[in-house]
């Protein structure tokens, strides 16, 4: 960033509450930087909700009978002791076309047994709907969904996810 790296201006960190960002600066002076860096702000506010998206995940599948431990460090969800899960947030963004994706970026380091992607509305400003991402489908770090899944579709949920979605159990016959 062209300010952070000038020798003559002050630390930023200090003006930072006050000012809200060095991209709220940037605007406040009429800057424009030659790249799009909403993404920034976005993924901030992305990073505020995760806790709650966490919680609420967390509860639906607890009001359904469920049972869930959720490691302090990683958010690594452990299901009914039987299965483990990963809750990612992703982000909306919008093509040149005008097009919505969403670009799915799995953590491989978890390696949990499902992934549970919440993809956000247009503004990324709550879940839009709620994917189920079983690892053995998943061999890339990453996927795209387009605004129409197609076959992720019936992996698809409008409400956050709850034990009987995640865990319903079967009889064996």
């Amino acid at each position: 960033m062209v300010v952070a790296s000038e020798t003559w201006v002050a630390e930023i960190s200090p003006k930072e509450p006050r000012i809200g960002s060095l991209l709220r600066a940037y605007r406040l002076v009429g800057f424009k930087p030659d790249r799009d860096y909403r993404y920034i702000e976005i993924n901030r506010r992305l990073r505020e909700l995760h806790p709650d998206i966490v919680a609420e995940t967390i509860a639906g599948i607890e009001a359904s009978g469920g049972k869930v431990e959720r490691h302090p460090r990683t958010d690594l969800l452990t299901i009914n002791g039987e299965f483990t899960a990963s809750l990612v947030i992703v982000r909306c963004s919008e093509t040149n076309a005008g097009s919505l994706r969403w670009n799915i970026r799995f953590d491989m380091s978890l390696k949990p047994d499902i992934t549970i992607a919440v993809r956000m509305d247009r503004p990324n400003q709550q879940p839009l709907d709620y994917y189920l991402l079983p690892s053995l489908d998943m061999t890339l770090p990453r996927i795209r969904l387009p605004c129409h899944a197609g076959r992720c579709l019936r992996r698809r949920r409008d409400r956050p996810p709850t034990g009987k979605w995640l865990a319903r159990r079967s009889h064996a016959s």
